[in-house]
């Protein structure tokens, strides 16, 4: 690939030779630019070296194989296409310009498409100058249509035709037409061709009085009405071609009036006059009545008014006492009699039988009714036998605590069982003598002594011991 231009790159402070280019690239290496500070006739510069990349064997920098340098060992991955790298690459249509990712470029640089370029024109290949005409607005154009004629809703500078200059220019409307007149066919060659006779359009004439383009736009239709009684409506007024028309339609008349309603059905101008009265029924019970229902104002009015109810229908007289629509319905039976729960099958038995007899109204009469029902009672530990205790019972001779037991007769689970039960017994033994022998030999205190004693051991209680 060859680049065609020269470039000068130049850093502060240092010098810039003219003598710097961008020498020819093989198609197969990519430009790795290297700023190397160096020394010239003119000052010092920034000199752009281009060093071949890939797997080596090219001459060195700075001329052929061997006069420069050595060959190169190889080069790194070439770095991904920028649009700052000085270079021709990726999409660009020039020099870091053009195509989807750079800026577009300026008048003279090569493209592809017109978006490639600032002017938006591609034309042989390059970037064109912005120009009035080229049907591309660009350069500050405010209009392009592709030629350079006025009159046509863009003028020959590309510039839009301005109010002021006493022209009727197209797309101007009538900014240059007198206070009186209007443009509304936006045609240059009629003029102002339109009168005003008015701010405003609301007469309905057919005229465009106020010259906005349409005839009577302004016209305020009115609510209008039509009819009698049900056949009354409503309608609005339109312009139509200069006409006022009026929209409302009267309702078609009933047959006759005879529903009570308040409205004129069959729009002869009277209410309900066919309406007939009927008979009604009111009240219940006792307090049932009769009576007319008759149309007045549009509203149907029962005559009917029923008896007044009593407080209550505590009575059993099979007639609705208070008119509530229930007979008899307070009356309240007397408390059921009972009688005593008995036929037991014996002593011990818990279930039995009870008779209830209950008052109520039954078709405004009273009635007693008798039912019987089982009942119960609680004999669990009810005695049916209990003898008298027996003898009290001593562990021994000196025992003062003891025992006499029974054998009771005693109700289990509604059957008769025999249980036992005991209870204690006591008795003063205290000082009773259990054993006493006889005494022993009387016992002298010498062989003149008169008087001697004699003695026993005797088993006694003491606290039952």
């Amino acid at each position: 690939m060859m680049v065609k231009r020269v470039f000068c790159i130049c850093l502060l402070s240092f010098g810039c030779s003219e003598d710097l280019s961008v020498s020819e690239l093989s198609d197969d290496a990519d430009a790795i630019v290297d700023l190397d500070h160096s020394s010239t006739s003119t000052g010092d510069m920034a000199t752009l070296k281009m060093d071949s990349g890939g797997t080596g064997g090219e001459a060195g920098t700075g001329g052929t194989a061997g006069a420069g340098g050595e060959a190169g060992t190889g080069g790194e991955d070439p770095p991904a296409p920028t649009c700052d790298d000085l270079i021709v690459n990726g999409l660009e249509s020039d020099v870091d310009c053009g195509g989807n990712d750079c800026q577009p470029c300026v008048a003279g640089f090569n493209c592809r498409v017109d978006e490639d370029c600032q002017s938006g024109v591609c034309g042989g290949g390059l970037c064109a100058e912005p120009a009035c005409g080229d049907r591309v607005l660009n350069g500050g154009e405010q209009c392009d249509d592709g030629n350079l004629i006025d009159g046509d809703g863009c003028q020959a500078d590309c510039t839009l035709p301005t109010c002021g200059n006493n022209m009727i220019d197209p797309g101007e409307g009538s900014c240059d037409c007198p206070d009186n007149r209007a443009n509304i066919d936006e045609d240059p060659a009629n003029g102002c061709e339109c009168e005003i006779l008015s701010a405003t359009d609301e007469s309905c004439d057919g005229i465009d009085d106020d010259c906005s383009g349409d005839a009577d736009e302004d016209y305020i239709p009115e609510e209008s009405s039509c009819g009698v009684g049900a056949c009354r409506a409503t309608g609005m007024t339109s312009c139509n071609d200069g006409n006022v028309v009026d929209d409302c339609t009267p309702g078609e008349p009933a047959n006759d009036d005879e529903s009570c309603d308040g409205a004129d059905n069959d729009c002869d101008g009277m209410l309900d006059e066919d309406h007939l009265a009927a008979e009604s029924q009111c009240g219940a019970g006792a307090c049932s009545a009769r009576g007319l229902i008759e149309c007045n104002n549009g509203a149907l009015i029962d005559t009917c008014e029923p008896s007044n109810p009593s407080i209550d229908d505590s009575t059993c007289d099979g007639v609705d006492d208070d008119c509530d629509g229930s007979v008899d319905e307070d009356f309240v039976s007397p408390p059921d009699e009972e009688t005593d729960c008995g036929g037991f099958d014996n002593a011990c038995s818990e279930v039995g039988t009870l008779t209830v007899r209950r008052t109520i109204c039954l078709n405004g009469e009273l009635r007693v009714n008798e039912a019987a029902m089982a009942c119960n009672r609680d004999t669990d530990g009810t005695v049916t036998n209990q003898p008298e205790f027996g003898q009290c019972v001593f562990a021994d001779a000196c025992a003062e605590a003891g025992q006499q037991t029974r054998t009771n007769t005693v109700c289990r689970n509604g059957v008769a069982v025999d249980e036992d039960e005991a209870q204690d017994c006591g008795r003063d033994t205290d000082g009773t003598v259990t054993n006493q022998p006889e005494f022993g030999q009387c016992v002298f205190a010498d062989a003149c002594a008169e008087a001697g004693q004699q003695t026993r051991t005797n088993t006694v209680c003491r606290n039952g011991v």
